[in-house]
């Protein structure tokens, strides 16, 4: 009678513990191709960030406000693989009746960026 209730739990326990394996096996794929998704989109938030502080907007103060998702490119362009919109502001120092004062503007932009994700080109845009 021991033996048989042995069997069984065994039985169970095997049954319980295959069951867990697999259900990872299938899982895990989606959560480690999630995370390669999000380090590529912050690994491409921060070349877009160099880009606009190092060559478009030299020694101004930026404040990005919001990114869209990596977009792949499926176009016949060879250096070009992915795109990615961009709103941020700029404060820029005018004279207003002889006096300097700090005004800020919003910008939107369209990046490209290559395989290796650096920015290829950028194509600035207004939209209300």
């Amino acid at each position: 009678m021991i033996a048989t209730i042995n069997f069984i739990l065994a039985a169970n326990f095997k049954i319980i513990v295959m069951r867990i394996l697999l259900l990872l096996f299938l899982v895990i794929p989606f959560f480690s191709e999630a995370q390669i998704n999000r380090s590529a989109n912050e690994l491409a938030r921060e070349k877009v960030k160099e880009y606009i502080v190092g060559k478009l907007f030299k020694d101004m103060p930026y404040k990005p406000l919001s990114y869209t998702n990596l977009k792949s490119q499926k176009q016949p362009h060879v250096d070009i693989a992915w795109s990615m919109n961009h709103k941020f502001e700029i404060v820029d120092s005018q004279f207003v009746a002889d006096k300097k004062t700090a005004v800020t503007k919003a910008y939107y932009f369209s990046f490209y960026l290559d395989k290796k994700l650096n920015v290829v080109t950028a194509e600035s845009f207004y939209r209300q």
